[in-house]
């Protein structure tokens, strides 16, 4: 297998997600289902942070929105806090990435990226095969 130089300093959670999206796309509790389902869609993101008075508080992503289609909930009536998963893990921006490719591999799908406990931004798998495929 050739192997690419990977002798580089700390990469920084600014440099790899170069996305042109809004800093943090999340929901709150309160909120419905259909409303996680339209920012899903239309920022074509796989997971949402649930956020609740700058604290992440759960999460929803595909599987789960996936098994709540398939069980007939009613994504116009259920709010998002009766059915949220536990909030992805937290990191702050100044973690070496290569703690989050650790955190990546286990089944952690997504890592939020936190500026003095304040959650910024999410990083993803596909955010780390992105930026190392391109630089």
């Amino acid at each position: 297998m050739v192997k690419r130089d990977t002798a580089r300093s700390q990469i920084r959670y600014c440099e790899v997600c170069y996305r042109r999206l809004p800093a943090i796309i999340s929901v709150n509790t309160r909120e419905k289902l259909s409303k996680a389902v339209q920012l899903m869609h239309e920022y074509n993101i796989s997971q949402l942070p649930v956020i609740d008075n700058g604290k992440v508080v759960g999460r929803l992503d595909e599987s789960s929105l996936m098994k709540l289609l398939h069980d007939g909930i009613a994504f116009t009536r259920q709010q998002i806090s009766a059915v949220m998963g536990k909030p992805m893990q937290t990191l702050d921006e100044d973690t070496d990435i290569t703690e989050v490719y650790r955190i990546l591999l286990s089944d952690t799908t997504g890592v939020i990226v936190t500026r003095n406990e304040i959650p910024i931004g999410v990083i993803t798998r596909v955010d780390l095969i992105n930026y190392w495929a391109t630089h």
